[in-house]
C-alpha cells in the first residue's frame, strides 16, 4: 500500500515554476540568542523513480544528507527535517516536512507571574463529591500559587458568575479567595461557552503573566455556544490573547470532542478524571507545568522556497501569507515536546540542489523575561541516479504511524458510541496489523545500514503500541458499558500525545 492513496493524497496535477534561485543563507544552524526534541505502510513519493539506466548520473555533484536535517537551540530547542533526501530530477515531487519544538526537562524559577482563572461547572449533575472535589481542588491550586501570582474563580451553569474577580495574591488577599472558594449552588444547564468567555475577561485584567484557563465540566454543553466549529473559534480567541485553556473531563459522561477541540485550540491540555477524588491530582499536574514553564508566546514560522507548494498541514491551526506558513506554539514546560508535520509538493528542477524551506521560532523565555530565537535551513538533493533515491525518513515515518494510529482510536470511538462495537474492533485490530507492518518495513530498512545519521533512531514507533493496547482491551466484549464509555475517554486523550500535541 502507497502512501499516497492511505493519506487520501491526491497526484499533482501540474508542474509549479520554481522561479529565480531561492537564497540558502537566511537562516543560519547557528545557536539561538538563548543563552543558556495517516500511516504509510510504504513510504513513497509521487513519480519519484526512474528505470532507465540511461539516465543515470554518477558524475553527479556531491550532496551532504545533513542539508535535509537541523537542529538549532539549548533550553528552547528546533528540530527541522525532511521526509527525503533525494528526489528525481525533472519531475514534480512530493515530500514532508517535520519540526519539533522541545523543552529542556530542566526547570529554573519561573521569572513571570501566573494569572489563572478556575473555572468550574456547577450545574445539576455536579452535585455531591465532583463539586466539593472540584473547590477543593482550587482551594489547593490558590495555596500553592505565589505571592504576585492573580486567580479568579468562574462558576457556570445556565449563565457565569464571579466567585472570585481577579486577584493578585498575597498573604491577606489569599485568605479572602480562600474563604470566597466554600461553596456554590448546583442548579441548571450547562454554559460551557459563558464560563469561558467570563474567565479571558477576568485574565484579561492582568498583562505580562503566564496565562491559563482551567476549564472543568462533567456534561454536556446545551446552553450557549454548543457547536463545536464555533468552540473552536473561541478556543483560537483565547490562544489570540496569550491564553491556553486546559479542559478537564469528570466522570464519563462529558463530551471528550468539545473538551479537546478546546484544549487543542488554544494549544492547551486535556485530562480525563475518572473519579472525583482525582481532581486533586489533575489540578496539581497544571500547577506543576505553570511553575515549570520555560517559554510562552512560541510561534514558528516556514518561509517555503519557490517552486514549494504547502498541500496539508496535519492537525493544527496555521495562518498563510504568500510563502510563509505561521504556526502558534503557545507556552513550552520542561519536558514538553511538540510536533508539525506538513506535506509540500516539488515543482520540477534539474539535477542540484534544491532550496525547500527556511524555519524560525520565536519565543518569550519564562525564566529570564527575555527574546529567543532558533532556526535553520533545509534542502534536498535532485538526481537522475535511480540508486540515490530514498525512502521516507523513518522518523516522520513513525510520527504518521502515530497520527494514524490517533486517527483510528477517534473513528472507533465515532463507531462504538453509534452501536458499532465490531466494527469499532475490527478498526483498532486492522490499525494494529498496520503498525506491525509498519515496524517490519522499518526493522529491514534498518538491517540494510544505508541511513543518515539524523534518520538513525531505536524505535520511531515509540508510544503507539500502548494505546491500541488499552483501545483493544476497553473495548472488549466483556467490558462493561462504564468501562467502554471510560476508554472512549482514555481514548481522546491518548490521541494529544500521538499527534504531537
Amino acid at each position: 500500500m502507497k502512501l499516497v492513496p492511505l493519506l487520501g493524497l491526491c497526484a499533482v496535477c501540474m508542474t509549479l515554476s520554481s522561479g529565480a534561485v531561492w537564497s540558502l543563507t537566511a537562516p543560519s544552524n547557528a545557536a539561538p540568542t538563548d543563552p543558556a526534541k495517516p500511516v504509510p505502510s510504504e513510504p513513497a513519493t509521487v513519480d519519484n523513480k526512474t528505470s532507465d539506466p540511461a539516465v543515470a548520473r554518477p558524475d553527479e555533484p556531491a550532496f551532504d544528507p545533513a542539508q535535509a536535517h537541523f537542529r538549532s537551540g539549548a533550553a528552547v530547542m528546533l528540530e527541522g527535517r525532511l521526509g527525503h533526501t533525494h528526489l528525481a530530477a525533472d519531475k514534480v515531487g512530493e515530500t514532508f516536512l517535520q519540526f519539533d519544538v522541545t523543552a529542556d526537562n530542566t526547570t529554573g524559577k519561573v521569572a513571570a507571574p501566573l494569572n489563572v482563572a478556575i473555572v468550574i461547572d456547577h450545574s445539576g449533575s455536579m452535585r455531591g463529591p465532583r463539586l466539593d472535589n472540584a473547590l477543593r481542588a482550587a482551594r489547593g491550586m490558590v495555596e500553592r500559587m505565589r505571592d504576585g501570582d492573580t486567580v479568579s474563580v468562574i462558576g457556570y451553569s445556565q449563565t457565569a458568575d464571579i466567585v472570585v474577580p481577579a486577584t493578585t495574591l498575597s498573604p491577606s488577599t489569599r485568605l479572602q479567595v480562600m474563604s470566597r472558594i466554600q461553596s456554590l449552588p448546583t442548579r441548571g444547564h450547562t454554559c460551557i461557552s459563558c464560563g469561558i468567555e467570563t474567565g479571558l475577561q477576568m485574565l484579561a485584567q492582568r498583562s505580562g503573566a503566564i496565562n491559563r484557563m482551567l476549564l472543568l465540566t462533567d456534561g454536556q454543553a446545551n446552553r450557549g455556544v454548543t457547536d463545536l466549529g464555533r468552540l473552536r473559534e473561541l478556543a483560537i480567541d483565547a490562544h489570540n490573547r496569550g491564553t491556553s485553556i486546559s479542559s478537564i473531563g469528570v466522570d464519563v459522561e462529558y463530551n471528550e470532542r468539545l473538551m479537546q477541540v478546546l484544549a487543542r485550540g488554544s494549544n492547551g491540555r486535556h485530562h480525563f478524571v475518572e473519579q472525583a477524588q482525582d481532581l486533586i491530582r489533575a489540578f496539581d499536574t497544571e500547577f506543576r507545568s505553570l511553575v515549570s514553564t520555560i517559554a510562552r508566546n512560541t510561534v514558528l514560522e516556514i518561509d517555503l522556497a519557490p517552486g514549494i507548494e504547502l498541500a496539508e498541514v496535519f492537525g493544527r491551526n496555521f495562518q498563510r501569507s504568500g510563502n510563509r506558513v505561521t504556526i502558534p506554539v503557545g507556552t513550552l514546560t520542561a519536558g514538553d515536546r511538540k510536533t508539525l508535520i506538513m506535506r509540500v509538493q516539488t515543482s520540477s528542477q534539474k539535477v542540484g540542489t534544491q532550496a525547500i524551506a527556511n524555519a524560525r521560532m520565536t519565543y518569550q523565555d519564562a525564566t529570564r523575561n527575555t527574546p529567543g530565537t532558533c532556526e535553520g535551513k533545509l534542502a534536498l538533493a535532485r538526481t537522475a541516479d535511480p540508486g540515490k533515491l530514498d525512502e521516507l525518513d523513518p522518523v516522520i515515518f513513525g510520527q504518521l504511524t502515530r497520527m494514524e494510529t490517533s486517527k483510528a482510536l477517534q473513528e472507533a470511538n465515532e463507531l462504538l458510541k453509534a452501536g458499532e462495537e465490531e466494527q469499532a474492533r475490527t478498526r483498532l485490530q486492522a490499525q494494529a496489523a498496520a503498525v506491525a507492518r509498519n515496524r517490519a518495513d522499518w526493522k529491514k530498512r534498518k538491517r540494510k545500514k544505508t541511513l543518515p545519521a539524523h534518520q538513525q533512531i531505536d524505535d520511531p514507533f515509540t508510544g503507539v503500541d500502548t494505546p491500541l493496547e488499552s483501545a483493544q482491551q476497553g473495548f472488549s466484549k466483556q467490558a462493561s458499558k462504564r468501562e467502554k464509555n471510560a476508554q472512549i475517554k482514555r481514548n481522546m486523550e491518548f490521541s494529544d500525545p500521538l499527534d504531537g500535541f
